[in-house]
Parts: structure tokens; sequence; C-alpha cells
């Protein structure tokens, strides 16, 4: 698959958040419980004197969870590494961060103990990607992924959000607000259409609808300036154009992981197991495992 990588570069840019979906995987309940479980299994078969090396890191949110439930450091080095250029969440001295693509990583061969992804690696061309990956991991290195499922509740519920959206967006909502010459008349035109949304929409969509509204609501009594108002909520649509691309990005990104196994095969990675991760019935990822030997 092709990721439009400047759709990533403005979510970094603007969202503050530990990973791409807010989440606090730090939980030791409920389903990201089951994620950090996965995840502390995989820091604990880490050992001083190796190379981590995360795909598809983001601003490095698996780090900092490592550093944040780990009582000692146990590696020598700590690499991110993302297409897109995202600020990094993490400082420290084994830490680094690289802009690399995937498909085609500049890492030294053999160089790498442990590679990591937490919904990344799925989002390069396994067929390019595998390949580096079995290339620069070292004689007995090994490789912990987590990766977007297509019926997952990540998935289902992003489906959602972008019928939802591309609705508001094709409706008119958000566009020329220029046509408004002063900001009562603009507000009483956004709140009266956020009301037939929310009146309109299904009971999954309800609450993309209130954060929209949020947005919208805060922006809207932030300044009493009618021309910066139309700014920021001209802003907020381009944002809501990308939140869509990134989506259908990650639904792109599901879709490819079935095909993952002829992949595998096709570069002699036999040692290795590919499981879906769940929280009590509902899937909430697939995980795979496996070592280069």
């Amino acid at each position: 698959m092709t990721t439009n990588t400047q759709a990533w570069d403005i979510y970094w840019e603007t969202n503050q958040s530990a990973n791409s979906f807010a989440f606090d995987y730090s939980a030791t309940e409920g389903p990201y419980g089951v994620v950090n479980a996965f995840w502390q299994e995989t820091f604990s078969q880490f050992n001083s004197g190796e190379t981590i090396v995360d795909l598809g890191a983001g601003n490095g949110s698996l780090c900092q969870l490592y550093l944040q439930s780990s009582k000692e450091v146990r590696f020598k080095n700590w690499i991110n590494i993302d297409s897109a250029n995202a600020k990094p969440a993490v400082k420290h001295n084994l830490v680094s961060y690289q802009q690399d693509d995937m498909n085609a990583l500049s890492l030294p061969s053999g160089s790498v103990d442990h590679f990591i992804s937490m919904f990344g690696i799925e989002y390069a061309n396994f067929s390019q990607s595998l390949r580096h990956v079995k290339r620069c991991l070292n004689e007995k290195g090994h490789f912990h992924f987590l990766m977007h499922h297509h019926n997952a509740v990540i998935s289902v519920q992003s489906k959602i959000t972008i019928s939802l959206v591309e609705r508001i967006l094709q409706a008119g909502l958000l566009a020329n607000l220029n046509r408004f010459t002063n900001i009562e008349a603009l507000k009483k035109h956004l709140l009266s259409a956020l009301k037939f949304q929310l009146q309109q929409c299904p009971l999954n969509e309800q609450e993309d609808v209130k954060l929209i509204g949020q947005k919208i609501y805060y922006i809207l009594h932030s300044t009493s300036d009618n021309t910066l108002c139309v700014q920021q909520l001209e802003l907020l649509s381009n944002q809501l154009d990308w939140q869509v691309l990134r989506l259908k990005q990650q639904i792109e990104a599901a879709h490819q992981v079935v095909n993952l196994p002829e992949y595998l095969h096709s570069y002699g990675i036999s040692n290795y197991s590919l499981k879906e991760l769940k929280y009590k019935e509902d899937i909430l990822a697939w995980t795979l495992l496996g070592t280069k030997l």
C-alpha cells in the first residue's frame, strides 16, 4: 500500500497524544490491559546490549510505555523509525528518532536484535518491508508486531467515523462560511446544522458528531472576530479531510495483513505465529511474533 505521509505529518504536528489513538496502553484492565500485557511480555525479552527498532513508531509511544513500566533499562539503543515527521515524546540518551522509509530501511544488515511495531509495519508494503526486516535482523533476531485487524473494534469504528465525516463535509456544514457577515449568524447556522446531524445520525455515530460539535463550539466561543472564526473553522474542515484519509489508510493497512503469510514464506520466514488478539469476544488486533533463524 501507499501511505500519504503528509496526512501523518499534519497529525503529529497538531496532536499531543502519546499515540495516534490517544489510548492509555499503560492500563492493566480491559482491552487496553490486554494490549499492555502483550507489550510487557515483549519487553521482558529485551537484554542489555541489544538494539531495539520500532517501525512506524510515531512519536515513540512504545518506548515511553517501556520506560514507564520497566524498573531498569535493558537495551543498548532504541531507534524509533517513522516515515512521517513526528515530534519525539521521549528524551533519553539511549533513544533516537529516525525519519526513514520502512520499504527501504537504511539500517545496516544484521544490526537489529528486536523489531517491534504497534499499528505501524502494516502501513508499509510487505513485499518490500519484510525483506528489510529480515536483512536487518541479526542471526537470531526477533520481531514483535501488533497490527490492525480488519474486523477489530478500531477498524469498525473507523468506518463509522469515515462515513459520518464524509457526510458532514459533503453536506457543506463547514463550506462557504464567508457568506456569513457576523458571528451570530455563523453560530446560528452551525449549531442548527449540528443539531440536525445529531437528530438524523444513528446511535453509533452520535459520539463522533458530539466530538466535532465540541470543536466547532470551542472555535465559535474562542473569539468574537468573525473573520478569524471562519479561518479556524476552515482549518478544522481541512483537518477532517486529513482524518478521513488517515482512517482510510488504516483500513487498507488492516486488510493487507490477511495476505501476510504469503510474504513471510516468500522471504523464507517460517518460524512465526500470527494470531488474533482479543478482549473477551472482541478482536483488538493481529499479533505477529517470530524469529529470523
